[in-house]
């Protein structure tokens, strides 16, 4: 697949330029820039994305010794804030797991 170019934008009718006085507005809230919500954001996406990826493709999210350990280890190593993002995916995908499982009985 080619990558997009301006000389692509040209070819269908569009124009480039430089703009000196353009000046753009900054719509998204400051409250959507924290980490905190980023952290939401991110425990919400793994936990669609495990939903998805069950109804799609027929894979039940796992939960067992050897992830546990894979999860502390990884915790252990992590800095902080990636520490916060990696425990927000894994928790993601447990409450899907858990979703699942009130859902239609199956451990």
């Amino acid at each position: 697949m080619k990558s997009w170019t301006p000389s692509m934008n040209r070819r269908i009718g569009l124009g480039t330029g430089i703009f000196l006085e353009l000046r753009l507005t900054h719509i998204i809230p400051d409250s959507r820039l924290s980490e905190d919500y980023l952290v939401r954001l991110t425990e919400g996406m793994h936990f669609s994305g495990t939903l998805v990826h069950y109804v799609t493709k027929g894979v039940r999210p796992e939960f067992n010794v050897k992830k546990a350990m894979k999860i502390i280890c990884c915790v252990l190593r992590c800095s902080r804030r990636d520490r916060r993002f990696y425990i927000a995916s894994q928790r993601g995908e447990y409450r899907a797991a858990k979703f699942l499982q009130s859902r239609q009985g199956w451990t």
